[in-house]
């Protein structure tokens, strides 16, 4: 699913850094061939 809830008071790069801080080694987005970035890979981005 490509749907989630989320504040509607909070920026969404606040949320994203926020994302990064707690979980820097979770999968963060990925594409159909399987190419996958971490939060803290796409954060240093």
């Amino acid at each position: 699913a490509t749907e989630h809830p989320y504040p509607h008071d909070e920026l969404i790069h606040t949320r994203f850094e926020q994302q990064a801080e707690d979980r820097p080694d979770a999968c963060a987005v990925s594409n159909d061939s399987g190419k996958a970035l971490t939060y803290a890979e796409l954060n240093r981005e």
